[in-house]
């Protein structure tokens, strides 16, 4: 059997590149702070809710490449049928156009209707105290974004940690959403499954 090494990037570490792109924001922030400037509350106020705007984005891009990943992965081999995974490609693309909140719900239904995981999420409860309490803050961060998005304001508290709470809350959700895809994607394949769950920050 030969044996392939894949060199692309994971969307897990494409989500981490995009997190390191939007610690600029956060580093401004830092700057200002220190700086005798005019109106430096409404600056930073505002790059706090540009930092979030950004980090729901890659949140939502992660996702959608996370799709792509698992899809390509499924249907790489040889024996596939051109025919057939050119419409379900077509599918997942149409899937992606329509996919705009990307919040539990959405993200189980769109993973379970274009690649079969009947529930992408599970080990999400793991990322916090209990799955009550990770729905809710992921909730109240996509809530916070439709705000800024939709009023060009927010009424939730917005801060340096807070953002970075919601960056670290976040990759750990997508850390579990991968190691959700890897697992269906070993048994799919009839492979032992052997990797250890370990969440890359404590949960929030």
């Amino acid at each position: 059997m030969e044996f392939k090494i894949d060199l692309r990037k994971t969307p897990l570490m494409l989500f981490s590149k995009n997190l390191v792109r939007i610690k600029s924001i956060q580093i401004i922030q830092k700057d200002l702070e220190k700086m005798d400037i005019n109106k430096k509350g409404y600056k930073i106020w505002f790059l706090n809710q540009t930092y979030h705007l950004h980090l729901v984005a890659y949140w939502q891009v992660y996702i959608q490449d996370q799709l792509e990943w698992i899809f390509g992965a499924l249907t790489e081999e040889e024996n596939s049928n051109k025919l057939v995974v050119t419409l379900l490609k077509s599918n997942l693309s149409e899937s992606i156009r329509a996919f705009s909140t990307p919040n539990k719900d959405n993200i189980k239904q769109i993973f379970k209707k274009n690649i079969g995981i009947p529930n992408v999420t599970e080990s999400w409860a793991r990322c916090g105290r209990n799955e009550h309490e990770v729905n809710n803050m992921l909730k109240n961060i996509l809530a916070t974004r439709n705000d800024i998005a939709h009023a060009a304001h927010s009424s939730a508290e917005l801060d340096f940690d807070i953002n970075y709470n919601n960056m670290i809350f976040l990759y750990n959700l997508a850390y579990a959403t991968s190691f959700s895809c890897e697992e269906y994607l070993a048994d799919i394949r009839g492979v032992e499954f052997r990797k250890e769950f370990q969440l890359p920050h404590d949960a929030i």
